[in-house]
């Protein structure tokens, strides 16, 4: 089934990891997004706002993101730790996407990193 994932799909397995997919897949089309015989199923997810100083997988997403997006955090990477590193390369990305750049990623920022909106 991954070669019908698009970019941005968040896949859950309760109970192990949670994955956001970064590329599409190889026969995901412009016009087509999955083939009709597999089944696309859509969650509600409330992301957590975070902030400098929380350590949890939502910070190592949003970490993985923000470097997939070319914003440098060199010192420690995508470690779940939301450090001043991490708030520097979040706070440049708001400001290059025109978003309130506070440092905090909510609700605007996530759905810029994760492509849900006509930003980021």
């Amino acid at each position: 089934m991954d070669k019908y994932l698009q970019r941005g799909d968040i896949l859950v397995k309760e109970g192990s990891h949670t994955v956001i997919v970064l590329t599409n897949g190889e026969n995901v089309t412009a016009t087509n997004s999955y083939a009709s015989d597999v089944p696309v199923l859509h969650y509600s997810v409330r992301l957590p706002m975070l902030t400098r100083g929380i350590k949890s997988d939502a910070v190592r997403a949003m970490q993985q993101l923000l470097i997939a997006k070319g914003y440098s955090i060199p010192k420690y990477g995508a470690c779940g730790n939301f450090n001043e590193e991490t708030e520097a390369a979040l706070l440049q990305y708001q400001k290059d996407m025109n978003l309130k750049a506070d440092a905090k990623c909510g609700p605007d920022a996530w759905s810029a990193l994760l492509g849900l909106t006509g930003v980021g």
